[in-house]
């Protein structure tokens, strides 16, 4: 998703949009959004306020898992409050 779209999204409303700067491996993808929702998910509800935090956890898990390959982790963004 651009950086414009997700730009749209927070103007109509949406407070956080998930995205990345560029293509990313499917199943790179796949496991952190998967691990993301964890955390964020109390009692059954999504708590999307705690969304920054927790893609910044799961980035720096594949930071310390994939040292050398920046772009398997650096094109993930967070953009809201």
């Amino acid at each position: 998703m651009s950086v414009a779209a997700r730009r749209i999204f927070c103007r109509v409303g949406i407070r956080h949009v998930l995205g990345t700067l560029w293509s990313v491996r499917e199943d790179v993808t796949r496991r952190l959004f998967d691990a993301l929702y964890t955390p964020i998910c109390v009692g059954g509800e999504l708590d999307a306020d705690l969304a920054p935090h927790a893609l910044h956890a799961q980035v720096r898990q594949l930071r310390a898992d994939h040292p050398a390959h920046p772009r398997l982790w650096a094109p993930f963004v967070h953009m809201g409050p």
